[in-house]
């Protein structure tokens, strides 16, 4: 089910530098996870993520830094 999420979610959002799914098997809570790079001009939204964004997830965010994105 999970690998079955993860094809869906890649096709979705498109190439990314890594996409995680997780089912919480007690909840059935499904989370999806990609893993950017926080970057001062967003060049390819599918591996990088906007230095104003990033501070959203996590307030001292610096260019650079991998950031895991909900």
């Amino acid at each position: 089910m999970q690998e079955a999420l993860l094809s869906a979610a890649k096709k979705a959002v498109g190439p990314a530098r890594e996409l995680r799914c997780v089912i919480d098997p007690k909840s059935g809570d499904i989370r999806a996870y990609a893993k950017l790079i926080v970057s001062e001009k967003v060049i390819s939204k599918h591996d990088q993520i906007s230095v104003f964004d990033a501070r959203r997830i996590k307030s001292d965010a610096q260019p650079g830094e991998e950031l895991k994105s909900k």
